[in-house]
């Protein structure tokens, strides 16, 4: 019998970061791009800003938006597990979540999908956890997978695929840990002992998704990578854009490992560090490193606009939220 989820806890408001925190990081974004630009060929780089092919343009926000609906999916997928909720409205949810992650240090704003949720009578703990599991499945992709992948591109090794064996493993010991009655006996009465009620709920509601629903996480994972490759996607039209001809597997491997820097703590929702991440990986596979950077710029001159769009548009809905 699934374990009953007990009552949840008041919500606390959260810990604001010190405002500096946002200028700093950006500060390292802007400082990252000078010395990158700086770094490259200026007469290239403004022809290949300058002249884009705008079919590969059209095509590659075609591709984003397919991106976005893909990623409230998978979320989706894992909100049936709670309660009936409709994918239009998961969707809409998820798109105001990440255009304010477009805006936030290693896409903060994504998580703010946890008090939206909460809209539709979804406790706290119950979405965070099923945020944090579907971010931990991107992860183990982009670090298992792509990361060892894109690596044996620039410097073939063995040595590599220590990586997604480690990971492997790490899996297979949470899910027998979290199978076995000792350990969860063990775990909840450690966590009785600490004062932060939220944390026992939250962790309890990762267990019950890890033990009860695997068909969900499975499909999750299949949406992902589906996501995967539709993120290869659209860089493959952005370097097309630019000029820049490179087979589909390099930039989808590319692409891929590079998203794990968006996620460092240290720019602004990745920016500079992403591209530049790009332009070291192509370079050394020998690509032209000023039309790589104007594709990544055209993506991520993309996302910037388009968040912003879609921001401004909800922003009325954001208001009546918060008053309700």
């Amino acid at each position: 019998m699934p374990e009953q989820t007990p009552i949840e806890a008041p919500a606390q408001e959260p810990l604001a970061l010190p405002r500096f925190h946002w200028a700093l990081r950006l500060l390292v974004s802007v400082a990252v791009l000078i010395w990158l630009i700086t770094s490259l060929n200026p007469g290239e780089l403004l022809a290949a800003l300058s002249y884009p092919h705008w079919a590969y343009l059209g095509l590659m926000v075609v591709c984003a938006w397919i991106f976005l609906v893909l990623g409230g999916l998978k979320i989706w997928v894992l909100l049936s597990t709670l309660k009936p909720i409709p994918f239009p409205r998961v969707l809409g949810r998820f798109l105001i979540a990440s255009s304010l992650g477009a805006f936030t240090p290693a896409n903060l704003g994504e998580f703010s999908l946890v008090a939206l949720l909460r809209k539709d009578e979804i406790p706290l703990s119950q979405s965070a956890a099923i945020l944090v599991v579907d971010r931990a499945i991107t992860l183990l992709l982009y670090a298992g997978v792509f990361l060892p992948l894109t690596l044996n591109l620039i410097s073939p090794s063995p040595w590599l695929w220590g990586i997604p064996s480690t990971l492997i493993l790490a899996c297979l010991f949470v899910w027998v840990v979290n199978n076995s009655s000792y350990f969860r006996s063990w775990a909840q009465s450690f966590i009785r002992r600490r004062p932060v009620q939220w944390l026992g709920l939250f962790l309890q509601s990762v267990s019950q998704l890890i033990r009860y629903h695997p068909w969900q996480l499975f499909s999750n994972l299949v949406v992902a990578v589906v996501r995967c490759a539709m993120g290869g996607a659209v860089v493959q039209f952005a370097l097309q854009a630019a000029g820049e001809r490179v087979d589909f597997l390099p930039v989808l491997f590319t692409s891929n490992a590079i998203s794990l820097l968006n996620l460092l703590p240290v720019s602004l929702s990745g920016l500079g560090l992403y591209e530049g991440g790009g332009v070291a990986i192509f370079q050394s596979l020998g690509f032209h490193a000023e039309r790589i950077f104007a594709g990544l710029a055209y993506q991520r001159l993309y996302i910037i606009l388009s968040s912003l769009l879609i921001t401004m548009f909800a922003y009325l809905p954001l208001k009546k939220l918060k008053r309700k």
